[in-house]
């Protein structure tokens, strides 16, 4: 065995990739769990604005396209959690089927957020203004 820094830091390095690989396997029997009686090789949802696929151990696509006009914000409810994507931009996504697989391209659109986040601002929403002119929550 080991002695000294290396090894702790090897051992955290290892228990951190554990916990990782935990976690992922969590969230896809989470997804495989929310998924089940979804008869469709590409299933679409929204909300929290972050652009991601998953694919599950079946071969389905879970593909959340992205946000328009609200790239980031902090909730408190059911937990805290906070979302950002760092980028102000739109962001949408287009799927493609070949050869009996989904494919899919995240397209990022700039465009000016200054009026919607001067309107957040007016309307006392500083968090949300941060965020849509930024994609980054202060």
């Amino acid at each position: 065995m080991f002695r000294g820094p290396s090894a702790r830091t090897n051992r955290s390095r290892i228990s951190t990739d554990r916990h990782r690989e935990l976690q992922c396997s969590r969230r896809t029997k989470w997804s495989l769990s929310r998924a089940s009686g979804v008869d469709a090789s590409l299933i679409l949802c929204g909300r929290s604005h972050i652009p991601r696929i998953v694919r599950l151990s079946d071969g389905r696509l879970i593909v959340n396209p992205g946000s328009v006009g609200l790239p980031g914000y902090r909730l408190s409810k059911p937990i805290s959690y906070q979302v950002e994507t760092g980028t102000p931009d739109a962001c949408y996504a287009i799927a493609e089927r070949q050869l009996g697989c989904w494919s899919m391209t995240f397209r990022y659109v700039p465009y000016d957020p200054a009026p919607m986040a001067a309107l957040a601002r007016r309307r006392g929403m500083h968090d949300w203004a941060n965020a849509i002119a930024t994609g980054w929550v202060e």
